[in-house]
């Protein structure tokens, strides 16, 4: 454009003096500079504008992000799973008995579903003598512990086999509890137990280590839990009494089985198990996780549950078709004990 101008200026002035058509050429190269800074300018303020909209986008990117990192990680479950909690307080409350009254004072507070309202309504029931427990695969929130060590001054023994969970449950809950970060086996669970000053009557044992559970809790005799919740596996189903062969160096992940469902061990056959030591199953966690079971000389008048009872996780039993998780054990040549 400004090229033809001066074009044009040059053609229509013909011979002007030399003079004035210098000037004029200065004037039309300062119009052409001023253009392009105004341009530059608006261009710059555009960048702005779209550095602006651009940074309120990543944002709104972060926040949903944090909201979806929030809703993996259970938070939002969490809430959720509170405020029917607080509906079954309000409603239920004095208005069922037996198991279903238990079962109805459940809520989530550190526990990994609502296991910490269930453990705390059979305190009420059972009586809890010492306040003191034994945690073994405590993870980060100290699993079934830390709601009795954090809200109801509990004190106790956790034991972490991985080091930066312990160091995060040393930051939050010690000097009451004793963190100790160890694998635990068959071979030396006794003595972590009476090393840290919890052998004999305690009023709780939690086991959740996802692997060797059932052998660990076969071999403790250093302790008396008047309560002690364990983990089972419920892809192993409600009907056989089966678990893992023993290994101390087990990693559940190492297997090319689905959902890592290689692991533990039974219902069934933890119920055998508790019955050889003097506990009766009493109730399960409504999803189908946790068990829970008295010792026999505690609280008479509350009924054991029969197996077949159990709700046992039908969805994680339907995951692997007919013929269960049995079958795939099978074509990878797993193997189970039966117990």
């Amino acid at each position: 454009m400004f090229q033809s101008l001066k074009r044009f200026l040059r053609d229509s002035l013909g011979a002007a003096p030399r003079d004035d058509l210098t000037a004029l050429k200065k004037a039309v190269q300062r119009n052409e500079q001023r253009v392009v800074e105004e341009m530059a300018h608006g261009s710059r303020q555009l960048a702005k504008r779209l550095d602006r909209i651009e940074q309120r986008l990543a944002d709104l990117v972060d926040r949903a992000e944090g909201l979806d990192a929030m809703a993996r990680t259970g938070r939002l479950r969490k809430i959720d799973d509170n405020i029917d909690a607080l509906v079954r307080h309000t409603f239920l409350n004095g208005a069922l008995t037996g198991t279903q009254a238990l079962l109805a004072r459940r809520f989530r507070g550190l526990s990994q579903h609502e296991e910490d309202g269930i453990t705390v309504a059979l305190f009420d029931r059972i009586g809890a003598a010492t306040h003191r427990f034994v945690e073994i695969g405590a993870g980060v929130n100290g699993g079934n512990s830390g709601f009795l060590a954090r809200e109801c001054g509990w004190t106790g023994l956790m034991i972490e086999a991985h080091p930066e969970r312990a160091a995060t449950l040393q930051r939050r809950f010690a000097p009451a509890v004793s963190v100790v970060p160890s694998m635990v086996t068959r071979e030396n669970v006794n003595a972590l137990v009476e090393t840290h000053g919890y052998g004999g009557d305690i009023d709780l044992l939690s086991i959740d280590i996802d692997g060797m559970d059932y052998w660990v809790w076969d071999n403790l005799t250093a302790c008396r839990p008047r309560l002690v919740i364990v983990e089972y596996n419920p892809f192993l189903g409600p009907h056989r009494s089966v678990a893992i062969p023993y290994d101390p160096q087990f990693d559940r992940h190492r297997f090319d089985v689905p959902r890592d469902a290689y692991y533990g061990a039974s219902l069934p056959a933890f119920a055998k198990l508790g019955a050889s030591k003097g506990y009766r199953l009493v109730l399960v966690e409504p999803r189908g996780v946790n068990a829970f079971f008295v010792r026999d000389d505690v609280a008479g008048d509350l009924a054991a549950m029969p197996v077949d009872g159990a709700t046992i996780a039908p969805d994680a039993v339907a995951d692997f078709g007919p013929g269960g998780i049995f079958t795939h054990l099978e074509h990878a040549g797993l193997g189970l004990i039966d117990v």
